[in-house]
């Protein structure tokens, strides 16, 4: 089983970049994915309503294809966002929360936060999040989730990129260390830097078990980000988890 655990669907609002449900399957098809684990460029861009219930509409077209992100572009929606996160997860079958974090802004003419995952009004999320094991893929520095591991040690983290966002500098190592600290972190291998040995450091540092592949598709190559993990010098039983194992015992551990 392939999962690609970090999809977005729609407009990226980046270069261009545009994809849909079925362009996604696909490609999926061609590179030998079973399953794509999304979110909605409208909820984390603009609504999250709107964007999650078109994703809840694929999810029920593509039953056996698409997994569910709820993905918010702001923790301050309150009760509203709360009433939301619960229905999704336990109604309507969603897997997981996405949440988009910047300091500064890499895409925006703005210097002031957009979002931190650190931020006090994503506690109750978070705390919802530990409590029914939903797993948060954040793109997020490492110094954010040193901070958000150590405040919420049950929550289960994805850290994008391993860390090497724009707004991090692109330090993988700094995400590697990081993880080394929390058990409870885990690193996405999604990053348009062609680094040797990235992901074989991942497994040496923290082990094979909280290491999980994505494409970041559309904005990477999904041809290029799967078979970074299939030439990497890793065993074959390592290179299962990455490519699925891990990320569906975690969704599949989540509490109903």
């Amino acid at each position: 089983m392939i999962i690609d655990a970090h999809v977005h669907i729609g407009s990226a609002g980046i270069g261009g970049q545009s994809i849909s449900f079925e362009e996604a399957i696909n490609l999926a098809d061609k590179t030998g994915v079973d399953k794509l684990f999304c979110t909605h460029a409208l909820s984390t861009s603009y609504d999250f309503e709107e964007g999650d219930a078109l994703l809840y509409e694929a999810m029920k077209k593509y039953p056996n294809r698409i997994l569910g992100y709820v993905s918010i572009n702001s923790p301050r929606h309150g009760k509203r966002l709360l009433d939301h996160f619960k229905k999704y997860i336990f109604d309507y079958g969603f897997h997981g929360l996405k949440i988009l974090s910047f300091y500064k802004s890499v895409f925006l003419d703005r210097a002031d936060p957009w979002m931190q995952i650190t931020d006090p009004y994503a506690y109750p999320i978070f705390e919802m999040a530990s409590e029914w094991k939903v797993p948060v893929l954040a793109h997020a520095t490492p110094e954010e989730c040193d901070e958000t591991c150590t405040r919420f040690p049950d929550l289960r983290i994805m850290m994008a990129h391993m860390g090497a966002t724009q707004s991090a500098n692109g330090d993988w190592h700094k995400g590697i260390t990081v993880a080394n600290k929390h058990s409870n972190l885990y690193l996405d291998t999604t990053s348009s830097s062609i680094d040797l040995g990235m992901v074989e450091e991942a497994v040496k540092a923290i082990g094979p078990k909280r290491v999980v592949w994505g494409s970041d598709l559309p904005l990477l190559d999904q041809w290029y980000e799967i078979e970074k993990i299939r030439c990497a010098e890793i065993d074959l039983e390592s290179k299962k988890l990455i490519l699925g194992e891990n990320i569906n015992r975690l969704v599949s551990e989540i509490e109903s």
